[in-house]
């Protein structure tokens, strides 16, 4: 008898240890991270370590986040729609795509808009983008940081590109961008709208004549193979912002917000880094033994002046534009 007590005491025991440890896990909240970068790729294993373990580690276990590498969630326009609506909680995105939602970052895809990176970083130090990046929030996008991986580089699939003049009737592909768009035909360009994903096939099936991409998207995407002239003119800089959904991030214990927000100011520029770094070491190895030929621009002013034009258009449509732009220039 006490040996059927004992016994029927051990299974209550451990159904409620079995039933208390399944409530702890469902306790613990999971967030989809959405990535363009591969997995195992050094920009994805970077979020893995400063951002993902992080932030599973300052809340005990209390906040999971899983990276969805390489678009798998989809493409960038659907993947916002789905953050607005707190379906998918974290992303990084391009200013490219996040101003077609929040237009007062169309500045950012200007061309040749900031010298370098600590140009960059000197502008995103200043009040006024402090000011403008909570403007997203009004849109249900909270962009906790932002960062640049390096800059936009045309490549080509007949020959390269040498002057302004060269860039008359190339059919370029772009992103969905006004700015871009605007850029190419004041170069003298044709754009051509096409997703990320669908670059290399266009190029392959002459679509287009050429794309811009930083080196590590030129290497993801094997674009040596289709459009192997490299022309190193610096045409817009490849920007990440690092959003959540407003919806999400307020779902959240008040502790897990602030923790959050640490983990990504602190974490945020440091995967950035890896991955600039990283740009500047692939774009050495791609051109030494991908690329066919190599042009290299040391005198910008040209493009510039013939892209003065998208700058007058951005302002005159929307006129706060003008003094962002005032602020960046006053930092070169």
């Amino acid at each position: 008898m006490k040996k059927s007590i004992f016994f029927v005491l051990t299974v209550i025991m451990f159904a409620l240890l079995i039933s208390q440890t399944s409530l702890a896990s469902n306790d613990t909240i999971v967030w989809k991270y959405h990535m363009f970068a591969a997995e195992d790729e050094p920009l994805g294993l970077a979020a893995q370590e400063f951002l993902c373990d992080e932030v599973y580690k300052r809340t005990d276990g209390g906040l999971k986040i899983e990276r969805y590498p390489s678009a798998i969630l989809g493409g960038e326009r659907d993947v916002v729609q789905s953050v607005q609506d707190g379906a998918v909680e974290v992303m990084m995105i391009t200013s490219a795509m996040l101003s077609t939602f929040v237009p007062e970052f169309k500045f950012l895809d200007l061309p040749f808009i900031f010298n370098d990176k600590e140009h960059f970083e000197r502008f995103t130090a200043s009040e006024e983008w402090q000011e403008l990046k909570s403007k997203t929030e009004e849109y249900g996008i909270k962009v906790m940081d932002t960062q640049p991986l390096g800059f936009r580089i045309p490549t080509f699939r007949i020959e390269p590109v040498r002057s302004v003049e060269d860039f008359e009737g190339i059919k370029m592909r772009t992103m969905e961008s006004e700015v871009q768009i605007d850029t190419m035909q004041a170069l003298g360009a044709t754009p051509v709208t096409i997703p990320y994903p669908e670059i290399y096939n266009s190029l392959r099936t002459k679509v287009v004549d050429g794309q811009m991409n930083d080196a590590l998207a030129i290497q993801r995407l094997s674009i040596p193979e289709v459009a192997p002239h490299l022309t190193n003119l610096p045409l817009f800089i490849s920007v990440q912002n690092v959003s959540i959904s407003k919806i999400a991030f307020e779902r959240l214990p008040a502790e897990y917000q602030e923790i959050v927000e640490q983990v990504f100011s602190e974490g945020f520029p440091k995967t950035c880094q890896v991955a600039y770094d990283d740009n500047i070491e692939v774009l050495k190895d791609l051109a030494i033994n991908e690329f066919k030929t190599v042009t290299n621009i040391f005198d910008i002013t040209p493009f510039r002046e013939a892209a003065q034009p998208v700058y007058d258009k951005l302002i005159e449509k929307y006129p706060t534009t003008e003094e962002y732009i005032r602020v960046i220039d006053s930092l070169r």
